[in-house]
């Protein structure tokens, strides 16, 4: 079944939202609906103890060199493979990334035919207590089919030394991105705020305002707030119609307005228990400008927009009647952006496309990778 959404312009075609993606409607009237949470970027750092001692259990059968059961030989020989695949014409999927992670000097695009997305494979140049291997890539994006295609590059460059769904048993997911979607909400029209805020990078277009909005929490290591933003923001807001258009695909959704958040989350949680694994969003309220509390919505925006240049306190000196607190604010604009309804689907999510596959893998350890097939 397809949910018709008819857009408020009727030079526009109806947009089709089908149920699989639709989580809710966020208000019959204004028609902005919500959309299934997604895994946007998960990391995992592999140390694949587990799979070598299965290797060295059964290293003769594999005709490997005896060098190779020790632990730290065998990383350096898949090291040495990677580097070799990556300048090599045979293997034109591998090629030098320009990403840097730290800690990991040596990092590696693949670049798989009709997939969205790139993964990213980093490994250091000796081993120490940086785990030897990490895996980056967008889950949404990749699927089962482009996951599976990553296998067979990594089996082809490889081979039997570590196969690839062996590397996953004791996995640990270190970053997992998620990713919530609002249709038809400006992006100017959502306000996001935690109790723990540090700083917020906005950016912003002279002509069309508001692009993206970076939201930093408190940590104990946190430098001055004047300096640029280096790491990845702990909640990011963008318009992701502007977005898709920048980057010359067609917006998914039209005209229609296409706002995303996204929750980073550093969760250090084993792979094989990741199914038990809930996005954190606590501490975060979410409330759009809307006509409620006896103001219009007019009043609201001006409002909102004179708290992002001027901060809560002034732009209340400077409105009559409207909030002077955080807390106030939330009480009288509409928050319904996070419902249960998201949790409800989370599970589904967890067992769908790439991140489903990975833990069903990791779940069914390393012996069955090593196991030759039927």
């Amino acid at each position: 079944m397809t949910l018709y959404w008819i857009v408020s312009s009727e030079d526009e075609p109806q947009q089709k939202i089908s149920n699989h993606d639709l989580a809710y409607w966020i208000t019959e009237n204004s028609k902005m609906v919500a959309l299934r949470p997604i895994v946007d970027t998960i990391a995992l750092t592999i140390r694949a103890k587990d799979a070598h001692q299965c290797l060295a259990g059964g290293a003769l059968s594999v005709g490997l060199p005896t060098v190779l059961l020790d632990y730290n030989e065998c990383w350096k020989e898949v090291w040495k493979r990677l580097h070799l695949a990556s300048g090599s014409d045979q293997f034109p999927t591998l090629s030098a990334s320009k990403r840097r992670i730290p800690g990991y000097r040596h990092n590696l695009d693949v670049r798989l035919p009709g997939v969205p997305g790139v993964p990213l494979i980093s490994y250091p140049t000796h081993l120490s207590d940086k785990a030897p291997l990490r895996l980056e890539f967008n889950a949404n994006k990749l699927g089962q089919s482009g996951l599976l295609q990553l296998e067979t590059v990594w089996n082809e460059v490889v081979g039997p030394l570590l196969p690839f769904r062996a590397l996953f048993a004791d996995a640990r997911v270190t970053r997992l991105d998620v990713a919530i979607d609002l249709l038809n909400l400006d992006i100017c029209d959502l306000f996001a705020h935690h109790q723990k805020l540090w700083k917020i990078w906005t950016v912003y277009h002279p002509d069309t305002g508001i692009q993206t909005i970076q939201h930093y929490i408190k940590h104990g290591n946190k430098k001055s707030p004047y300096l640029n933003p280096k790491s990845r923001a702990d909640l990011l807001i963008y318009d992701k119609r502007e977005e898709q258009d920048a980057v010359g695909l067609k917006p998914e959704y039209g005209v229609v307005p296409h706002v995303r958040i996204e929750r980073s989350n550093d969760t250090n949680s084993k792979l094989v228990n990741l199914k038990k694994w809930k996005p954190n969003f606590d501490g975060w309220s979410f409330v759009r400008v809307d006509n409620a509390s006896g103001k219009t919505k007019a009043e609201w925006s001006r409002y909102v927009d004179t708290i992002r240049v001027r901060g809560i306190q002034r732009a209340h000196m400077l409105h009559e009647g409207m909030p002077s607190t955080f807390i106030e604010l939330a009480e009288q604009l509409p928050q319904d952006i996070i419902q249960p309804e998201f949790w409800e689907l989370w599970q589904n999510e967890l067992s769908r496309e790439a991140v489903g596959l990975l833990t069903d893998w990791a779940i069914a350890g390393v012996k069955s990778a090593f196991e030759p097939a039927d």
